[in-house]
């Protein structure tokens, strides 16, 4: 009886609709059969409830560690890893925000950890903030991730205060334009089903504070060069008030000891938080007040309240470069402008029983980074503070609770700091006894997990002690030194590791079907009748369906969307039946907001309308019920090609090297942008735009589901085959 219902709980599981996407199913159910003896001890509890309820409910307690990768594939089912986890077809917006009801986890039962993600890692640097995510690249994204929730399972699973059992649940935090990433082929991939796959509840949330809301003009103007808006959605772990204790952490941050001591003392005390302090900048005169709180590892208890009060803080309280958050003179650190900052500020103006614990940098947060600036001083108080200077690099490493490990650090930074680079980065071997001691570690959990934990058909990664520097450390996954000599979870097809590109035939513009079809069908390249006006799309082009008066149109994959170059964003797939992505450029990925009639997320070639009521020569054709859609692709000339309004053109910078009839174009996508879409980002038909990177920025602004529509609305306008 437990078994069937552990099955049919797993068929259940994969109906729910929830921005907290569970990482189960249905093909998990053997794996759930080996821990059927676990769950058999909540029997007894579980009888008293509702069957399917209640097994949701524990089950999602359980921080599982294992993880299945498409059992049974072989080598030929990807080339590198994002293949697997292709864009979705949901649209996450309309899910719920909340979990359902039935699934509401008793508060003295979990602990939960949280990994704010805020932007895919390889956005154009003009629409990045000015201090970026410490995010790995997409070839390490997986590994990364993997690690980091096996190493937070490993330590703290199951924790246990004062007779009470504690479980833990990963979650991660996603902002809406970053669910959908290019992965390393070119190719979006979606990060949601990462997450799943890897034991994370996804929660998709916007920025808690909108910049028209900020009261202080500094503030307001000038966050984005620092941490940005969406930096704030780390303070959304406040409101996880359904748990106990909410842990945020990054992906820098490395468990390798239980950190049951300080959610004792946490819950032993009546303080809100535990904390660790950053080090003062290197480059800068030590003082008490220009470090902050690092948010890479942050113990809180959830209280609504004082996230609603943190929020208000930042809203109402002014900013000034000198003299920092409401003359405190908290400021002046990466950071300063979003959480780190508010959060020192908030909590050093509370009485002494509301501020945090501070727990000790150099066994909760340990990087191995010099302890004295570039003056001599030390960085972790004031100037004039400078006895009793503890000296983190002198920590015994086997003492270290948790580490931390950084993925944007440049070889300089490495010499000046002495801060540890990542694991998989294969470093030389004359490194730190605290970072060799991480490395060590790293690797080890690494090995456990692939062996015990991690279960996959297809390619393995190749260990070989014989081509690495230090098999003792590295455990064979590095054959050298640098993060190309690194064996990840799922490698890179190694032989001919790119797909060979079919291009279309030559398309007989003169053959014609001795057959007509009735009024509402449309003939198709076999000259059979159909209702579905996709099915008289020839080979090579993508359907835009007849809708709110604009014709059914098949376009060529290479027409339309267009990189800054004027490279095709599209081409045709293997198969010959689909588009797919032709350029790894980022003006091609929607949330990217190179197309100023184009909103959204995803690739431009995943079913994205180009709303076009006609198309340049060579570029594509009508269906019809009379012949079948034939078009000659010799005819494509550059500019037609690339039809659609691309936001370099707003600038009149640009005018001087376009045609008229696209300088035209641009005048009138500009016109109806600003009218549309004025509200939200005043510059949006370029006016008063330094550059195309800050055109994108503008842009950006109006991505959401509520506002995609002002720019949508403008797609007719923003498009040059459409001009008569």
């Amino acid at each position: 009886k437990l078994l069937s219902k552990i099955s049919r709980t797993l068929t259940n599981m994969t109906s729910f609709g929830s921005a907290y996407y569970g990482s189960r199913s249905t093909k998990r159910a053997m794996r759930l059969l080996r821990i059927a003896s676990l769950l058999a001890v909540f029997t007894l509890v579980l009888m008293t409830k509702s069957e399917d309820e209640s097994f949701q409910t524990y089950i999602r307690r359980l921080c599982e560690l294992d993880t299945t990768f498409n059992e049974g594939v072989d080598d030929d089912d990807y080339t590198v890893w994002t293949e697997s986890f292709e864009t979705a077809t949901i649209d996450y917006y309309e899910q719920a925000q909340e979990p359902p009801s039935e699934l509401a986890i008793e508060r003295n039962q979990d602990i939960a950890f949280i990994l704010p993600m805020l932007e895919c890692p390889e956005l154009p640097a003009g629409m990045k903030a000015g201090v970026p995510e410490d995010a790995p690249d997409n070839d390490f994204m997986y590994d990364e991730i993997s690690l980091l929730s096996y190493s937070v399972c490993e330590e703290c699973g199951v924790v246990t205060l004062n007779g009470v059992t504690y479980n833990t649940t990963l979650y991660a935090i996603i902002p809406g334009d970053a669910i959908e990433c290019m992965g390393p082929n070119g190719e979006t991939y979606d990060r949601v089903k990462v997450l799943q796959e890897l034991g994370f509840f996804v929660d998709i949330q916007g920025a808690p504070v909108l910049s028209k809301d900020i009261e202080d003009d500094y503030l307001r103007n000038n966050v984005e060069s620092d941490v940005g808006l969406k930096d704030l959605l780390k303070l959304k772990a406040y409101n996880y008030t359904t748990h106990p204790m909410a842990v945020v952490i990054d992906y820098s941050t490395f468990v390798m000891k239980p950190l049951h001591n300080v959610f004792s003392t946490l819950e032993a005390s009546t303080k809100p938080a535990a904390v660790t302090m950053d080090y003062s900048p290197y480059n800068t005169n030590a003082d008490a007040n220009n470090r902050g709180i690092d948010t890479g590892l942050l113990f809180i208890k959830p209280n609504e309240a004082v996230y609603n009060d943190i929020l208000n803080t930042y809203r109402e309280t002014t900013y000034d470069p000198v003299t920092g958050w409401g003359g405190s003179g908290i400021g002046g650190f990466p950071g300063a402008m979003g959480t780190s900052g508010i959060l020192t500020y908030y909590y050093s103006q509370q009485e002494p029983e509301d501020q945090p614990i501070i727990l000790d940098k150099c066994l909760y947060n340990n990087d191995n980074e010099v302890h004295l600036n570039s003056q001599g001083q030390c960085r972790d108080r004031a100037s004039s503070e400078q006895q009793n200077c503890a000296n983190c690099q002198l920590t015994l490493p086997e003492d270290i609770v948790a580490g931390r490990m950084h993925n944007n650090v440049d070889t300089t930074e490495l010499e000046v700091t002495g801060v540890c680079e990542k694991a998989y980065n294969c470093p030389a071997e004359d490194t730190s006894s605290i970072c060799e001691h991480m490395y060590t570690e790293w690797f080890a959990k690494r090995e456990t997990y692939e062996t015990v934990h991690f279960h996959k058909g297809g390619r393995r990664a190749e260990k070989n002690e014989g081509k690495s520097p230090k098999p003792g450390r590295d455990k064979g996954f590095c054959h050298g030194t640098g993060k190309e000599s690194y064996q990840k979870l799922l490698p890179d097809k190694t032989t001919d590791p790119t797909p060979k590109k079919k291009e279309p035939e030559p398309m007989d513009t003169s053959f014609s079907c001795p057959n007509t079809c009735e009024p509402g069908q449309y003939l198709t390249p076999d000259c059979v009748c159909s209702s579905d006006e996709c099915d008289a799309c020839p080979e090579g082009t993508r359907c835009q369906p007849k809708k709110d008066g604009q014709p059914p149109m098949c376009i060529d994959c290479n027409c339309g969307f267009c990189d800054y170059d004027g490279n095709a964003c599209c081409s045709m797939n293997a198969r010959g039946n689909n588009c797919k992505s032709n350029t790894n450029k980022k003006e091609c990925i929607m949330q990217n907001a190179y197309f100023p009639g184009w909103a959204g997320t995803g690739n431009v070639c995943s079913g994205v309308e180009v709303s076009a009521t006609a198309t340049p020569n060579g570029c594509g054709c009508q269906p019809s019920e009379a012949t079948p859609c034939t078009y000659d692709r010799s005819l494509q000339n550059e500019e037609d090609k690339c039809f659609v309004t691309r936001a370099h053109e707003l600038l009149t910078s640009s005018h001087d090297s376009m045609s008229p009839q696209a300088v035209t174009v641009a005048s009138n996508c500009r016109d109806c942008l600003v009218a549309s879409c004025g509200e939200h980002c005043p510059g949006a038909g370029g006016v008063g735009q330094a550059d195309v990177h800050a055109m994108q920025k503008c842009l950006g602004q109006t991505i959401g589901k509520k506002k995609d529509a002002c720019r949508q609305a403008c797609a007719a306008s923003c498009n040059h085959a459409n001009l008569s």
